[in-house]
């Protein structure tokens, strides 16, 4: 759980303080963000910390609610699949999801892939908002 942990820690650190380069940091150089607000992914640190900035003028609230850890595994070795469980208030919106996170074997993230429902995103983000990321 440490891993999950760190990483709990740096979502909750970014919408709290609106610094997101640390949590930007959590990721591989070469790391992907998936998400409902646009159809290729965001590749690389500094798309994911524009993205993550993006996200956050919107993000009135952001809780992690559960962590998910590799079955079979114990969240402290390196690699695996594991998932921070949301709940969010965007443009006044509830919000609430699954960030499915994707390990390397030095522990940053590879994947990170944002699922919520449809219609419960593009309440809380506009379809403008969604085509324009």
């Amino acid at each position: 759980m440490l891993l999950l942990q760190r990483i709990r820690e740096a979502v909750e650190e970014a919408a709290r303080t609106g610094n997101y380069r640390p949590l930007s940091d959590q990721f591989a150089p070469d790391g992907r963000v998936y998400s409902l607000m646009r159809a290729h992914p965001h590749e690389g640190r500094l798309s994911i910390l524009k993205f993550f900035g993006l996200v956050g003028t919107m993000t009135e609230e952001m809780r992690i609610v559960g962590l998910l850890s590799d079955i079979g595994g114990d969240g402290n070795r390196p690699g695996g699949t594991h998932g921070l469980l949301f709940e969010s208030t965007i443009n006044g919106q509830p919000l609430d999801g699954i960030c499915v996170i994707e390990l390397d074997d030095q522990g940053q993230v590879t994947t990170m892939r944002v699922m919520s429902g449809v219609p419960q995103a593009l309440r809380a983000f506009g379809t403008s908002s969604v085509t324009a990321a």
